[in-house]
């Protein structure tokens, strides 16, 4: 079984937003447990699709059944929850810069091994005008990207964006135990492999014109 966990943070309050822990199996499974043990400070304010079987003191545990699901011609069987957090991280993660005049737009991180930007969407006609890191673009729903990958703990990305309106950027990376809002154990028979990620928004850039 392999489980994903990816845990929201706002990068201007350095409080948790959210997670979201996706099992996925090749075959049905039925009576996994899913344990939450949540850590001092954290708290759950809301969750779907519906709250814990069983909660003791600050462990949570959902007892899950999966449902089956496509992916390009091959079934698998899926659980999810979401989880509505509250509580501060306490994140490796520095932003020196974010922000935009006029059509420039610039961003200053340093952080982790492994730490990437995520920018976009970008209109046509933008441009990169200086980068420090591993820089790719990508297309995500039609609409234009740009990803840097840090090097040495340092990124940074500079655009012209001309006169497009929102922008939005979010910084990800695989954190430690630690910088983690709880500790999960899924109980089940047979192996069970873990992914996590950390995405860190950042706020919004609108540009009015004025």
């Amino acid at each position: 079984m392999r489980v994903k966990v990816v845990v929201e943070v706002d990068e201007a309050s350095r409080k948790y937003k959210s997670s979201v822990i996706y099992l996925t199996s090749p075959s049905p499974f039925s009576g996994v447990r899913i344990c939450v043990t949540l850590k001092p400070s954290i708290a759950i304010t809301s969750c779907w699709p519906r709250w814990p079987d069983l909660i003791e003191g600050r462990r949570a545990v959902w007892v899950a059944s999966s449902y089956s699901r496509d992916f390009g011609g091959r079934r698998l069987y899926s659980y999810g929850i979401r989880l509505e957090l509250g509580g501060r991280a306490r994140l490796p993660v520095v932003v020196r810069k974010w922000g935009r005049r006029g059509g420039l737009v610039e961003l200053e991180v340093e952080g982790p091994e492994g730490l990437e930007a995520l920018v976009g969407p970008l209109a046509p006609g933008y441009s990169i005008l200086r980068a420090r890191g591993r820089i790719s673009t990508c297309p995500l729903q039609g609409r234009a990207y740009v990803f840097v990958r840090e090097e040495g703990g340092l990124l940074s990305l500079a655009l012209n964006v001309g006169l497009q309106g929102l922008l939005t950027g979010q910084l990800m990376y695989e954190p430690s135990p630690d910088e983690l809002p709880f500790t999960l154990k899924v109980e089940t028979l047979g192996p069970v492999e873990y992914e996590y990620s950390l995405v860190l928004r950042l706020a919004d850039l609108l540009w009015t014109g004025a």
